[in-house]
C-alpha cells in the first residue's frame, strides 16, 4: 500500500537539494519540496527482521511489513498544527516491540507498535538549526543528513536510551525518562569538508550486548569507544577521512568495525 494513500493530507516535506554553485561563490538554490513520504531519513529493521521502520521528516513514522509490503503502524502524534512535528530519526527495541523516534524538537518518543500508543517522552535539549534563503523552514541547511538530528538507539538490552546532541551524547532510563549518564569528546569539524552545518556531529551510537561499553562515530570521522558507566572514553582513532562514516561495535565490545570510502576494517578495542 501507498503510504500517500493514508496520509495525503501531510503538506511536502524535506527539500530536493538542487543548485547551482557559480565561479564567484555565490549559490542559487533552486531546491523543490518533496512530496510526502517519498524520502527517507533513517530506517531500522526490526530484530526479527519481519518489520521496517522508516523516518521521512514528516509528522508519522511507518513501519512496513516486509512480507507483505502492507503498512503496519502509523506511529506520531495526531496535529492539526500548521507545522506539524517531523520524525527524522528511528530505532528498534531488542524485543521488537517499541519504536524510538526523534523528531526536529529534539523529543525521543517510545511507540509501541502493536497499540500505537505513546510509552514515554523525554525533551532533550537539541535546538532546531535556522533555515538560510528561500529554503523550506524546516530544512536545516543546504545539504543536510537526517535533518541534522543526532543519531538515536537503544542499549543491546532496550532498558536505556541514547542520542547525541552537539558533542553530547546523552542517556536515559527507558523506565522512567530519567538521564543517566553522558558522553563528551567529538568535535564538529570535518577533516576534509570543514565546518559540516547539515549533518549532526554524532552521526551513529552503538553497544555492546552487556551495555557496558559504547561506540560513537562523529562528523570530525573519529571513532570513539566509551566505558557506558563511568562515562571515560577507553579508545579511538581517526581513520583515513570520508565524506560518510560507519561503524559498529561487537557484541562482546573487544572490537569495532569501520566503514568508509577507502574500505572496511576492524580494530581491537582491547
Amino acid at each position: 500500500a501507498d503510504a500517500e494513500g493514508y496520509l495525503s493530507f501531510e503538506s511536502p516535506g524535506l527539500a530536493s537539494f538542487l543548485g547551482i554553485l557559480y565561479p564567484d561563490g555565490t549559490y542559487e538554490d533552486r531546491s523543490e519540496r518533496c512530496p510526502a513520504y517519498r524520502a527517507i531519513c533513517d530506517v531500522a529493521l526490526s530484530p526479527c527482521g519481519g518489520l521496517c521502520a522508516a523516518a521521512h521528516g514528516q509528522a508519522y513514522a511507518l513501519v512496513w511489513d516486509l512480507g507483505t509490503g502492507r503498512l503496519r503502524a502509523l506511529l506520531g502524534r495526531d496535529e492539526a498544527a500548521e507545522r506539524p512535528t517531523r520524525i527524522y530519526r528511528v530505532a528498534w527495541s531488542s524485543d521488537g516491540r517499541s519504536v524510538m523516534t526523534r523528531d526536529d524538537q529534539g523529543t525521543i518518543t517510545l511507540w509501541d507498535v502493536e497499540t500505537r500508543d505513546e510509552r514515554l517522552s523525554v525533551a532533550t535539549p537539541h535546538d532546531p538549526r535556522p533555515s538560510g534563503g528561500d529554503r523550506p523552514d524546516d530544512m536545516p541547511a543546504a545539504l543536510s543528513f537526517a535533518g541534522g538530528i543526532g543519531a538515536i538507539a537503544f542499549t543491546r538490552d532496550s532498558r536505556h536510551l541514547a542520542a547525541g546532541d552537539g558533542e553530547v551524547i546523552r542517556l536515559w532510563s527507558a523506565g522512567t525518562g530519567r538521564q543517566t549518564g553522558t558522553f563528551v569528546g567529538h568535535g564538529a569539524m570535518h577533516p576534509i569538508l570543514g565546518p559540516y552545518g547539515g549533518a549532526p556531529r554524532i552521526r551513529h551510537v552503538g553497544f555492546s550486548a552487556s551495555g557496558q561499553r559504547a561506540l560513537t562515530v562523529g562528523v570530525d570521522s573519529a571513532l570513539r569507544a566509551w566505558d557506558v558507566p563511568s562515562g571515560r572514553e577507553i579508545w579511538s582513532t581517526v581513520p583515513d577521512p570520508c565524506c560518510i562514516d560507519f561503524g559498529d561495535i561487537s557484541p562482546d565490545g573487544r572490537y569495532v568495525v569501520w566503514a568508509g570510502c577507502p574500505g572496511v576494517r576492524v580494530y581491537e578495542v582491547g
